[in-house]
């Protein structure tokens, strides 16, 4: 046995020739901790190698058997390393039943992330994401009340009108900040040419509707049919006599399927944007910016019929501030064109018209049968069997 001493004999290495391993040994030391730090810092470390060959009895009962000392459940060690619990049956349903729809459940989605209370609850089954999504299905306040996605919306039934000013959408704009004692607007549309009439209008009453039906009546002509959602204004004695008055069919949108007024609510969403975007800081001056909207609107390019409202009334394009401010060719000529070139012009304007409407026509026939296979391509293939649950809305 050799001895290797280390920091002034305060440690020793010991080493035994017949037994190989390594011991640290206090050595008694005259000097005291505070003088000597190292060996004292040392001294009080714990010694890694101590009891490194004690024997030690091994342990050969598992913890978590004690679980089933008392009821015979079954736990299963899911793919987060949580132990939950297994159920079946009856109790698994009363278990995701109250995890939907209990105090806390909330009527989630079977995707939300909170569906998760079942496994946060600590219980585990293999049907558990199938049953999850059956019960959602079946779920009557879901079903009332779920948002329908595109995916569940119905097909579309183009509305395709043959001649101008034959069909006319209407619906209300409102309520808004007052303006100049206005709060709402009355819009309506034409469904081949997107001419839109707007107005604002102090409150939303059956009176200012038959107002302006009229004014439209005498300036376009009785159309065919107006389309209107079912509004207490739209769906009242005095519309429906002044509907049979001149003649016109009244149709109604369902609460069920909207899109049947839907070139209106485009029409609105399109008003609505430019009044946001014109309208300064006083916000209660909108009134007074309609008309601009209107002019906006009426000479913007629209895709489903290849040129604005405005040049499929009138034949011809509308002349802009802008165009006479910069010096456009037609107001160079101005002040030298000659009256009868200028009236031949317009007359051979006015014998393209029809057929202008007629390419109209075409482009938004073809414009919605490519929107309509768009549309109706992303719905989910509902097939129907006897005995199924389907929840009956009555939009009378």
């Amino acid at each position: 046995m050799f001895i290797s001493t280390t920091f002034e004999l305060d440690f020793c290495l010991v080493t035994s020739s017949d037994r190989s391993f390594f011991v640290w040994v206090h050595l008694c030391d005259p000097n005291k901790g505070a003088e000597n730090y190292a060996a004292d810092h040392l001294s009080r470390l714990e010694n890694p190698y101590e009891n490194i060959f004690d024997p030690k009895e091994i342990n050969e009962t598992f913890p978590l058997e004690t679980l089933n000392t008392d009821d015979p459940d079954l736990f299963h060690t899911c793919a987060d390393q949580i132990i939950r619990r297994c159920v079946l049956g009856q109790e698994a349903l009363e278990i995701l039943k109250a995890c939907h729809e209990g105090p806390t459940g909330g009527h989630h989605s079977a995707y939300h992330p909170r569906s998760r209370k079942v496994f946060d609850a600590g219980f585990f089954w293999p049907t558990i994401y199938k049953d999850a999504y059956k019960l959602i299905k079946s779920c009557d306040a879901c079903q009332r009340q779920g948002k329908i996605s595109h995916r569940d919306e119905m097909p579309q039934n183009v509305i395709q009108v043959c001649e101008i000013f034959d069909v006319w959408g209407i619906d209300f704009m409102g309520p808004f900040l007052s303006s100049r004692g206005n709060k709402y607007i009355l819009v309506a549309v034409d469904y081949l040419s997107k001419w839109v009439e707007a107005k604002a209008l102090p409150t939303n009453d059956a009176r200012v509707v038959v107002k302006i039906l009229k004014s439209l009546f005498s300036r376009f002509g009785a159309p065919r049919a107006i389309i209107s959602d079912r509004g207490t204004h739209f769906c009242n004695d005095k519309f429906d006599k002044v509907m049979s008055k001149y003649g016109v069919t009244h149709r109604l949108s369902t609460a069920y399927h909207p899109q049947t007024s839907g070139q209106v609510e485009v029409t609105n969403r399109g008003l609505k944007r430019i009044l946001e975007r014109t309208v300064g800081e006083n916000r209660a001056s909108w009134s007074d910016k309609l008309d601009d909207a209107l002019w906006a609107f009426r000479t913007a390019y629209k895709t489903p019929i290849g040129c604005t409202p405005y040049k499929l009334v009138y034949g011809k394009a509308c002349h802009l501030p802008v165009e006479l401010e910069h010096k456009a060719y037609w107001a160079l000529k101005h002040a030298n064109f000659d009256l009868k070139t200028a009236g031949d012009h317009r007359k051979l304007q006015l014998n393209e018209l029809n057929e202008l409407r007629d390419q109209a026509y075409e482009n938004s026939l073809i414009y919605k049968e490519k929107t309509k296979k768009l549309h109706d391509s992303k719905i989910k293939n509902r097939i129907f069997n006897v005995g199924d649950q389907v929840c009956f809305i009555n939009s009378d």
